[in-house]
C-alpha cells in the first residue's frame, strides 16, 4: 500500500511538472522556444518552484501597455507613465497619473476611473473635473481621507483632494516632491528628490525640513548632515522609523524619529516605491524586479528577473519595466505601479496557476 502511495504520488508529481512546464512554455510566447526542450521546461519549472516554494504570481491588473488616457475595464484602461499608489478605506488603488495629469482610482477588478484632473497641464483649483496638474506623483491619504499627491514639473506643489474631488493646494516651495506619507503624529512626510531632502508638513502647511543636507550624494547621520541622492517611495514601520528609497544610490535608507539616517539595504537597481508589507518586511519596487527586505536588511527577490521587459506569470521568470509605486493590502497582496510600462501589476503569493 505505501508502495503504491508513493507510486501516486510520483505519478502525481511528475504530471504537474509538466503542467507546469506547459505554463512555463506558455509565458515564454513559443509553444518550443529556441533552445529550450520539453526536459529543459520540466527542469526549469522544478527549479522556479524550488526557489520559491510559496510561488509568486504577477499579472496585469490594469493597462494595455500603451501610453495614453482611456477609463474602463483594465484590459483596455490606458495610462502613460503613472507614479505612486495608495490604498483608500475601499482597498481600491489611487494612481498618480504621471504625465497623464490626473489622479486615477482602480478598482480590485481593474476597473480604472479619474478621480480628479482634466489632463490640461497646469494649475487650477476647483471641481475634479476642471482641476489641472503637471505630473501628480505619489498619492496619501491623511487619517479624514483627504488625498494628497505631489504636482512635480512646472507646479512644485503639494495639493489636496478632499473626499468630494475638491482640488486645493496645500504647501508650496517643493522641488521634485515624489514621495508622500503620513507619519504617527499626522505629519506628511515629503521626499522631495531635487532638494534632496525629506520635508515635514503640518496640519497647518508649516514646511520644515526633517533630514538631509541638501547636498547631493550618500553619507548617513544626524539630519543635519546626512546626504541623499534621489530620495523617493517612503513607508514607516510600526517603531517609527522612515524608510526612504533612495534611487540613484541604489540604497533604502532607515530615518530614526529624530532624523538619523543609516542605511538598511543596498545594491540596489534604482529602488522607488516602498510600503510595509504585514509580515513587518518591507517591499520594494526597483527597475526589473520587486524586492523583500527583512528588518535585519536581508534582500530577496519576490519577482522579476532583472532584466527590463514585460512578462506576466510565475515569480523567477516575470518582467518589469522601472517600477515606481508599491502598495499592500492586510492581505498581503502586492500591487505594483509600472511606470515604463504603463501598467498596474498585481502579485500574489500562493500556489503557481499551474
Amino acid at each position: 500500500m505505501d508502495a503504491m502511495s508513493g507510486s501516486r504520488r510520483g505519478r502525481r508529481r511528475r504530471v504537474l511538472l509538466g503542467i507546469a512546464a506547459t505554463g512555463v512554455l506558455a509565458v515564454l510566447g513559443s509553444p518550443s522556444p529556441v533552445g529550450a526542450t520539453w526536459t529543459d521546461a520540466v527542469r526549469f519549472a522544478a527549479a522556479a518552484t524550488a526557489a520559491a516554494p510559496a510561488g509568486w504570481t504577477v499579472t496585469t491588473l490594469a493597462g494595455t501597455g500603451v501610453a495614453g488616457h482611456e477609463d474602463g475595464p483594465g484590459a483596455s484602461a490606458r495610462f502613460n507613465l503613472p507614479a505612486g499608489v495608495a490604498l483608500d478605506a475601499a482597498g481600491s488603488l489611487v494612481v498618480g497619473g504621471g504625465a497623464d495629469n490626473r489622479v486615477r482610482r482602480v478598482t480590485v477588478d481593474g476597473l480604472v476611473s479619474t478621480l480628479a484632473g482634466s489632463g490640461v497641464d497646469g494649475h487650477v483649483d476647483g471641481p475634479a473635473s476642471t482641476a489641472q496638474f503637471t505630473n501628480p506623483f505619489y498619492p496619501a491619504f491623511d487619517a479624514a481621507g483627504h488625498l494628497f499627491v505631489g504636482d512635480a514639473a512646472r507646479n512644485q506643489l503639494i495639493r489636496r483632494i478632499a473626499p468630494d474631488g475638491t482640488v486645493s493646494t496645500f504647501a508650496t516651495g517643493m522641488n521634485g516632491p515624489r514621495g508622500l506619507v503620513f507619519g504617527p503624529a499626522g505629519e506628511l512626510y515629503v521626499a522631495n528628490s531635487g532638494l534632496r531632502r525629506i520635508s515635514r508638513i503640518t496640519p497647518a502647511g508649516v514646511v520644515s525640513t526633517f533630514t538631509g543636507s541638501g547636498v547631493q550624494g550618500f553619507a548617513d547621520g544626524g539630519a543635519s548632515t546626512a546626504r541623499f541622492c534621489s530620495p523617493s517611495g517612503m513607508a514607516f514601520g510600526p517603531d517609527g522609523q522612515l524608510f526612504v528609497a533612495d534611487g540613484c544610490n541604489g540604497r533604502v535608507r532607515r530615518v530614526a524619529p529624530d532624523g538619523t539616517v543609516s542605511t538598511l539595504a543596498a545594491g540596489i537597481t534604482g529602488p522607488a516605491g516602498v510600503a510595509l508589507h504585514p509580515s513587518g518586511d518591507l517591499i520594494v519596487g526597483a527597475t526589473g524586479r520587486v524586492l523583500r527586505i527583512a528588518p535585519d536588511g536581508t534582500v530577496t527577490t519576490i519577482a522579476g528577473t532583472g532584466a527590463v521587459g514585460f512578462r506576466d506569470g510565475p515569480g523567477p521568470i516575470a518582467q518589469f519595466g522601472v517600477n515606481d509605486g508599491i502598495a499592500v493590502d492586510a492581505a498581503g497582496v502586492i500591487y505594483v505601479v509600472d511606470m515604463s510600462n504603463h501598467r498596474i501589476r498585481r502579485i500574489v503569493e500562493g500556489p503557481l496557476p499551474w
